[in-house]
């Protein structure tokens, strides 16, 4: 189970549960940010964003903003070919 991590000091649990976290057979995460949130559900870390607005190699927003940047590569093309094709070639 997820949980804000704002929200542990109301947490309220039965005895069942309680015994099933001690066993390991139930697991309660408390998060304070989407990332936080991200990396236990993919069990990927998300990466830190560094000065140079960069992200670490291999980590999901690096991933994510690779993607994004290749979306963004993409969509800059069609719209100079769509430019070129209607005869539009102001910039």
């Amino acid at each position: 189970m997820v949980i804000p991590g704002k929200n542990v000091v109301n947490l309220m649990l039965n005895t069942d549960l309680i015994e099933a976290v001690k066993k390991g057979e139930f697991h309660i995460y408390a998060v304070n940010t989407i990332d936080d949130g991200i990396g236990i559900l993919t069990d990927v870390e998300t990466g830190e964003q560094g000065e140079d607005g960069t992200y670490p190699e291999g980590s999901l927003n690096f991933i994510v903003n690779r993607k994004l940047t290749e979306m963004a590569e993409k969509m800059k093309k069609f719209q100079m070919q769509d430019k070129k094709a209607s005869g539009n070639n102001s910039e």
